[in-house]
């Protein structure tokens, strides 16, 4: 019995100690009602900015490789009457694209 007398008066002391902790997430709200946002440094957010930055310069690298390729792939497979001279220069093109990519060179080898 004395176990669970000091079992209650513990809960009802925790209880009763700070009425305001009692809420659900009252810790993370600002003297004025507001969810406070996670402190962030300078730093982090340079960060974050530069790999938003690499990202986007990447995908627009990738967009502007796709449409030359597609581009050189459609005049690889024209038949073109002027004796293939579109079809060297657009295999010269395609040789140099893919010159400092690995992955393309294995793509255009199957």
């Amino acid at each position: 019995e004395d176990d669970e007398d000091k079992t209650e008066s513990t809960k009802t002391n925790i209880a009763t100690s700070n009425p305001k902790s009692a809420r659900i997430g009252e810790e993370n709200l600002s003297s004025e009602g507001f969810v406070k946002e996670p402190e962030r440094t300078l730093c982090d957010l340079l960060n974050v900015t530069e790999m938003e930055t690499g990202v986007e310069t990447n995908t627009k690298k990738k967009e502007e490789t796709m449409v030359i390729m597609n581009r050189v792939v459609r005049e690889l497979q024209s038949e073109c009457g002027d004796d293939g001279e579109k079809k060297i220069a657009a295999a010269s093109e395609v040789r140099l694209l893919a010159k400092d990519d690995t992955e393309a060179r294995v793509t255009l080898a199957m």
